[in-house]
């Protein structure tokens, strides 16, 4: 555990701003190796990661700060079963990356309250700062051509999912 933590660290703290789709996922394995670890038994993670977009390159650190989201506000409270499915795949010129959980989920009040907070981030936000500052991210690095869309289901879980221009 202490080598992946100093790994994740070393990487985070590194000066790449873009990096391979494949470099990302082996960063994200260190911070799921970290949270199997602590959550001992109550999560399960699956990666579906189309080797077609292991080489494709995005800005770093997308994956993890949604998935950290899905476990503290969708996952954390709960006894067992917690289940986070992180895909990716290659859609005509686009990358789609989703991560998916069973978890709390949201109501539809809430979900428009996360999505106005997402598109105006002059407001205060402290519920999702890490969604806040990966959509931030995104949207001034792609512009227009990226999107964030977030489906929910109180009680049924969450699925955020992004879309980036591919790059090579």
């Amino acid at each position: 555990m202490v080598s992946a933590l100093g790994r994740f660290l070393r990487w985070v703290l590194s000066s790449s701003k873009t990096i391979r789709i494949i470099d990302e996922i082996n960063n994200l394995n260190d911070y799921i190796f970290i949270q199997e670890m602590r959550y001992q038994g109550r999560l399960q993670f699956t990666l579906n990661i189309k080797e077609e977009v292991f080489e494709r390159k995005i800005l770093k650190l997308v994956l993890q700060p949604i998935v950290e989201n899905a476990i503290i506000h969708g996952i954390d409270n709960m006894k067992k079963g917690g289940e986070i499915l992180i895909r990716g795949y290659a859609v005509k010129d686009s990358i789609v990356l989703s991560v998916r959980d069973n978890g709390a989920g949201m109501d539809e009040q809430r979900l428009r309250e996360v999505i106005e907070q997402l598109e105006s981030p002059q407001q205060d936000n402290k519920s999702s700062i890490g969604l806040s500052n990966v959509y931030s991210r995104l949207k001034l690095y792609y512009g227009e051509n990226f999107k964030m869309q977030i489906k929910s289901k109180l009680g049924k879980g969450t699925v955020t999912r992004l879309i980036i221009p591919a790059a090579d």
